[in-house]
């Protein structure tokens, strides 16, 4: 059995129709699907629970606001199936994805990687597929993916793959609650790690739909973004110092450093919002050395030099 964790915040009703209706079409009965509703307005909330009234296969947590690692994890802590499939609300799925996964049950595989097709507008283009099944190559493709904000590779979410319940159950797998950022990256950098078996199907079997509002909610200011990223490097630092093969992964785990440091401009003193000039933008740029995210960054480096050098 397939069990699909949706997490549902204020998303539009068309949204979770077309999602909810694209497990409903799955040419093979043996799923499940955990809708999570996050805080979400009354009309989120009575739509998911008419949708389980519906189908017994559907089952509703209702739980305040705390962000999606928070709803995934609720959903993790009651999934029955042997496959795990993360399910954005405003995305949808292929219907034939339930039984494609099931095939790899007696190959005893932990991640089936597949590919999605992006939709953006009129427009839709086919995300890029791993070409290896190597740890290593999955690793780097996931930091690498996350530092290039790219989602043209399925390694750098954890959208576009399917993981076996055992291998979250015995590793103790969760979302870190406390990141805003990168927080699927992170999931799916320790199951890989965890894993000892994965494989690639080479089909595009998840849609991912750009809406202007997730993209809006990615750029927008954050005025706690030093603390947030700050947090999100210390979590990274503690998987990547775990990783087997992190001496070549290294420049790679560099750029994602690079791309967090930007990432805290973007959304912090250079943000519109921020209302700085644009010489107040430079102090804060040139101020933002002495914060805690750069030495948190600049001496996890030096250490591993260090070590290197012993």
């Amino acid at each position: 059995m397939v069990s699909f964790i949706i997490p549902v915040f204020n998303i539009p009703e068309e949204c979770i129709a077309r999602c909810i209706g694209s497990v409903w079409n799955q040419n093979c009965s043996d799923w499940e699907a955990i809708l999570v509703d996050d805080g979400s307005t009354e009309q989120n909330a009575s739509f998911c629970d008419e949708c389980a009234k519906r189908d017994t296969r559907i089952r509703v947590i209702h739980q305040p606001n705390k962000g999606v690692s928070a709803a995934r994890n609720a959903a993790l802590d009651i999934v029955r199936g042997e496959w795990v499939v993360f399910l954005d609300a405003d995305d949808c799925i292929h219907p034939e994805l339930c039984s494609k996964i099931d095939h790899f049950l007696i190959t005893e595989a932990e991640i089936v990687f597949f590919g999605y097709t992006i939709i953006r507008g009129a427009e839709n283009y086919p995300s890029g597929l791993p070409v290896s099944t190597d740890r290593k190559e999955l690793e780097k493709l996931v930091l690498d993916a996350k530092a290039n904000e790219s989602k043209e590779y399925a390694a750098g979410t954890v959208c576009g793959k399917a993981y076996a319940r055992t291998l979250i159950s015995q590793n103790g797998l969760r979302f870190n609650q406390r990141l805003k950022l990168a927080e699927d990256g992170l999931f799916a950098l320790e199951a890989i790690q965890k894993s000892t078996r994965c494989v690639i199907v080479q089909e595009h079997l998840y849609y991912y739909i750009c809406r202007p509002q997730s993209a809006s909610a990615e750029n927008s200011y954050r005025s706690d973004a030093a603390e947030q990223i700050q947090g999100t490097v210390k979590a990274f630092n503690l998987a990547f110092d775990s990783l087997v093969d992190k001496q070549e992964l290294r420049i790679y785990y560099l750029n994602f450093q690079l791309f967090l440091c930007s990432t805290y401009m973007k959304q912090g003193p250079f943000h519109a919002e921020a209302g700085l000039s644009v010489a107040g933008r430079w102090r804060a740029c040139k101020n933002s050395i002495t914060e805690d995210i750069f030495w948190t960054i600049y001496d996890h480096n030096i250490a591993r030099q260090a070590k290197l050098k012993q």
